[in-house]
């Protein structure tokens, strides 16, 4: 699915060197502990990116929620400006399904739960709980 690992500007600077001192790509493969592949597809990228340190943007379709929404979304949260991911459906994301809120809110560490009810309390009942 995904790469485990990427391969760090040394390794890259330490192919390229190897190979333009005519190495075979298996010696270099073996000597930075690196799979023979990994060679193969690092010096094709070098050819079309000549800098150690690009990457590539990621594929796919871009996320609706950037990580800094998510941000202003659980600061919202844990201030009390809003309760429920309905809420900051309704007041920060409108464009936004509540699903995708909640999905995302969860990824950030934010637990669903149902909010627990405190009575309210009149003037009186507190005279009474502070007696």
């Amino acid at each position: 699915m995904g790469r485990s690992s990427q391969c760090t500007p040394t390794k890259k600077a330490w192919i390229l060197t190897l190979y333009k001192e005519k190495h075979p790509i298996q010696d270099i493969a073996n000597t930075l502990q690196i799979h023979c592949s990994t060679v193969w597809h690092q010096l094709r990228n070098l050819h079309h990116h000549p800098s150690f340190y690009v990457i590539k943007p990621h594929s796919g379709r871009p996320r609706i929620l950037s990580p800094r929404s998510l941000c202003h979304a659980a600061i919202a949260i844990e201030s009390g400006v809003t309760n429920t991911a309905a809420d900051v459906q309704r007041q920060l994301f409108p464009h936004v399904s509540e699903a995708t809120i909640r999905r995302a809110l969860h990824r950030v560490g934010l637990s669903v739960y149902i909010k627990r009810k405190k009575p309210f309390l009149k003037p009186r009942h507190k005279l009474q709980r502070r007696r």
